[in-house]
């Protein structure tokens, strides 16, 4: 799936910053500046089986929202 939520940049301790997708939370790229990740953020496609796994471990707890195994 194309990402049209956009993504979260995190600074590291290191002085590079992440890429976080707001679609598959996953960490897509890290680079020392903000425009050394936009390749990377204009290729980046969410991988559907992971997407389907992060909803089937949210389902779950919303149904268990005290277990914290997680």
């Amino acid at each position: 799936m194309k990402n049209m939520y956009g993504y979260a940049h995190r600074l590291r301790r290191d002085g590079s910053i992440e890429s976080i997708c707001l679609g598959c939370y996953l960490t897509i790229a890290t680079a020392r500046t903000e425009e050394g990740l936009a390749p990377c953020e204009r290729s980046h496609i969410c991988d559907d089986d992971h997407l389907a796994q992060q909803r089937e471990k949210w389902k779950q707890r919303l149904e268990s929202p005290f277990d914290v195994r997680g």
